[in-house]
């Protein structure tokens, strides 16, 4: 009997001590591919050479929790492929910056709207997202529902010229924090009710004149011709080290509980901007000239033609060429067959096929953080996608949308 008890011992501390070698031997397995990864990723991005003035690139970064292998299962991955993914490369060469997945973690089919910030702050003070340089900007975008409409390099040049009537200079103030500029909307979402759940030391008054009483929302004299008065979050640009900042920010000043699902990341950039107008938080800027992105939210108007040959998006307000088009709310009609025209239009499938198959696995794909082990990995995106899936765009139900 003793004998049997201790043989019963020795194989539970044998069985532990091996899942401990186990599980130390797959964590540094991890950390060499990821370190590869970014050895890699690295040398691709220091070979893009940026012709802005700040002499800096813009990195797209989407949240992205769904099961990668899943395509078929997952409308949420097959709306990320066919809105996100085949607009950015139709605009922007493969080869290029490729776009950054924040998001796998466990459990990581619960979504919740705190996750964005709270994962992207991980993912930027850690040392996988070295390739981005602080100096670089970071362009965030919900994954599914924003297409993009021309070569995100662009935006920075957008982004200086609000800039610069804020009032800042970029060689004097380099070092200051820089405003996050946030997409536009005609619509004013969430309920101010909503603040509740995730503001601490909520100020009511702030909330009542500033939020409730709509016509008293900030608005620069710059944005005087525009309806779009309100922030989208779904959408926003800085440089990486000004999100760090933001980010670092809000946790310590204005959000409750930074790990907590339901804050609202719309909600919290709310309460930033207007209470920046009773005592500075952080600088904020919204896109209401539509320079960077559209929202199509009471707006579908800007689709100026779509008959199956041409697509034509312009703002209401200039007649300018957005960077991407946001399909917030219940979107447009004319969102799908936009989309669908221009990827099929675009040069993608014959730089697919033209491409060699080894240069299409890091030329053509994203970047995956994985927030459980910090570390990064490059999946190709036919490997999860598909060419069918990429080019057979729905006509009517292309974004996926969970109301």
């Amino acid at each position: 009997m003793k004998l049997n008890l201790i043989l019963f011992l020795s194989l539970i501390i044998f069985s532990f001590l091996f899942l401990v070698v186990f599980y130390f031997q797959y964590q540094h397995q991890i950390r060499i591919e990821s370190d590869y990864t970014l050895r890699l990723v690295e040398k691709q991005v220091s070979n893009i050479k940026p012709t802005n003035k700040l002499n800096a690139r813009v990195f797209p970064i989407t949240f992205m929790s769904a099961d990668l292998e899943n395509l078929f299962l997952s409308r949420i991955l097959k709306s990320n492929c066919q809105v996100f993914l085949a607009s950015y490369y139709s605009f922007n060469s493969l080869g290029g910056i490729l776009p950054t997945f924040i998001g796998k973690e466990k459990k990581s089919y619960i979504y919740g709207h705190g996750k964005k910030y709270y994962i992207l702050e991980q993912f930027l003070n850690s040392k996988s997202s070295s390739y981005i340089k602080d100096d670089d900007f970071i362009f965030f975008a919900d994954g599914m529902d924003v297409m993009f409409y021309d070569n995100l390099q662009r935006a920075v040049e957008i982004y200086i010229s609000y800039l610069r009537l804020e009032g800042f200079d970029v060689e004097r103030d380099r070092e200051k924090d820089w405003p996050i500029l946030f997409n536009a909307e005609k619509n004013r979402h969430p309920f101010p009710r909503n603040f509740y759940q995730f503001i601490k030391n909520l100020d009511i008054k702030i909330l009542i004149e500033k939020y409730v009483r709509q016509q008293n929302y900030p608005k620069k004299p710059y944005c005087a011709p525009s309806t779009f008065n309100f922030i989208n979050s779904g959408v926003y640009i800085a440089r990486k080290r000004d999100v760090k900042s933001y980010l670092r920010t809000i946790f310590e000043k204005i959000v409750k509980d930074p790990k907590f699902l339901d804050n609202d990341d719309q909600g919290i950039a709310h309460y930033v901007h207007i209470s920046n107008s009773y005592h500075p938080v952080y600088p904020i800027m919204t896109d209401c000239n539509l320079a960077l992105s559209i929202t199509t939210f009471n707006s579908c108007e800007i689709f100026r033609s779509n008959d199956g040959a041409t697509c034509q998006v312009a703002d209401p307000i200039n007649g300018a060429r957005p960077i991407s088009i946001h399909s917030a709310g219940l979107g447009c009609k004319q969102f799908c067959p936009c989309l669908s025209t221009s990827v099929n239009q675009s040069p993608l499938s014959n730089s697919i096929t033209s491409t060699d198959l080894h240069d299409l696995k890091k030329d053509f794909g994203v970047i995956v953080y994985d927030s459980d082990h910090d570390s990064i990995t490059i999946r190709p995106v036919l490997e999860f996608c598909g060419k069918e899936t990429l080019f057979n765009i729905e006509q009517d139900k292309c974004v996926y949308k969970n109301y």
